[in-house]
């Protein structure tokens, strides 16, 4: 069986298939940024201890061109977990999509503090303070929806 010819960018039909987009990349970004520490736990397990470091540190420099850094994580924690980073559910780091049980539909949302990934926090109440950033360490910037 003889694989398809490459064309164009040099990369294969099943290899352009895998390309993530860019909201899936900015998805990708945000459950990196909830859950950065969780997530480099886990891939020293499997033996990556270097593309969460080479990520951060890209998106810390102004890099815009993160998407195979994400889809290397991703295939990583597939590999490992059964479900990728792209698996999650996007920007719902709380559990609650907005006005879920709060009779009180939300005024303000907190969003990627440079517009990186699609982290939304949604504040209820009872909730602790607005989250950091984890890649850039700065809090969550505050959007008014009305």
């Amino acid at each position: 069986m003889s694989t398809p010819p490459l064309r164009g960018d040099g990369r294969s039909p099943a290899a352009r298939r895998t390309q993530p987009s860019g909201d899936q990349v900015r998805d990708g970004l945000a459950h990196v940024c909830e859950r950065l520490d969780d997530l480099g736990d886990r891939l020293r397990r499997y033996g990556d201890t270097e593309s969460l470091d080479r990520l951060t540190e890209r998106l810390r420099d102004g890099e815009e061109a993160v998407a195979d850094d994400v889809l290397t994580i991703h295939r990583t924690v597939l590999a490992h977990e059964g479900r990728g980073i792209y698996g999650a559910v996007r920007g719902v780091d709380n559990g609650r999509l907005p006005g879920g049980d709060d009779p009180r539909p939300a005024s303000v949302v907190h969003l990627c503090p440079h517009g990186r990934c699609s982290r939304l926090w949604v504040p209820h109440d009872g909730d602790g303070p607005v989250p950091d950033c984890a890649v850039f360490g700065v809090r969550l910037k505050q959007e008014r929806l009305y």
